[in-house]
């Protein structure tokens, strides 16, 4: 994680305050530019992330 924030390939998120929303965010902008997803996939993913993982857990912290 530390050596894909010093390429510039995610944003840097203080480890005290990264949150499950936060976390989230680095992994789907992190896996959605490295794996083939389809178009499909990813809005399905993006859409079950947004709508049912997000909204009852993404306020807590890691």
């Amino acid at each position: 994680m530390k050596a894909a924030t010093l390429r510039g390939e995610i944003k840097h998120i203080e480890n005290e305050n990264l949150t499950i929303n936060n976390y989230v965010d680095l992994w789907f902008e992190k896996n959605c530019k490295k794996k083939k997803w389809s178009a499909n996939s990813v809005l399905i993913r993006e859409k079950a992330i947004r709508l049912h993982f997000k909204p009852p857990l993404g306020r807590y912290k890691l």
